[in-house]
């Protein structure tokens, strides 16, 4: 699901897809935290870009956040 605000209630800017695929870090552990929890997902058809969905840009190739520098996170996937 893209667009949702509450997952609790259906709203006019949800969008729902299937996963076409799925590409999961090859390091990733479930076991030792947060250390490479990252994953591809391909949807099965575009998103609509709208003012609840829209793109996101990536970090350079190996850039770390400082600590106490602002940073925004995206993403909250829900499998099911």
């Amino acid at each position: 699901m893209a667009g949702a605000h509450d997952r609790t209630k259906q709203e006019e800017t949800d969008q729902y897809f299937e996963v076409s695929q799925l590409y999961i870090h090859k390091q990733y552990q479930t076991t030792s935290g947060y250390g490479h929890d990252i994953a591809l997902i391909r949807l099965s058809r575009p998103a609509v870009l709208n003012k609840a969905v829209s793109l996101v840009c990536l970090p350079e190739q190996n850039k770390r956040v400082a600590v106490g520098e602002m940073c925004f996170l995206t993403g909250n996937c829900v499998f099911v």
